[in-house]
């Protein structure tokens, strides 16, 4: 388990390193099973943010949609620091 974060509406969202899972209603079920998830933050507006070994995704969590938002200069993402809710900090393993 590399991050568990608390959601609005009783969700929990968990990055395992091999898939990010949603608990929500009594059950979990999974976003997408082709990432390597490091870490997950949850943006103002709803907007979860999941820092993989390939870069940073972003998945809008009522669509469950997930999209690649990030060129290669943000591979290895090993955690992620929302600030005072406007800019998201990645931490990489890349210089």
């Amino acid at each position: 388990m590399n991050r568990i974060l608390a959601g609005g509406e009783g969700r929990l969202w968990l990055a395992t390193g091999l898939v990010v899972y949603i608990f929500a209603d009594g059950r979990f079920t999974t976003i997408d099973g082709r990432v390597t998830a490091t870490s997950v933050e949850l943006d103002d507006s709803g907007t979860l943010w999941i820092g993989t070994t390939t870069g940073l995704m972003k998945i809008d969590r009522n669509k469950r949609h997930l999209s690649l938002t990030t060129a290669q200069d943000l591979e290895g993402i090993t955690a992620l620091y929302p600030d005072d809710g406007v800019n998201l900090w990645p931490g990489t393993t890349r210089w």
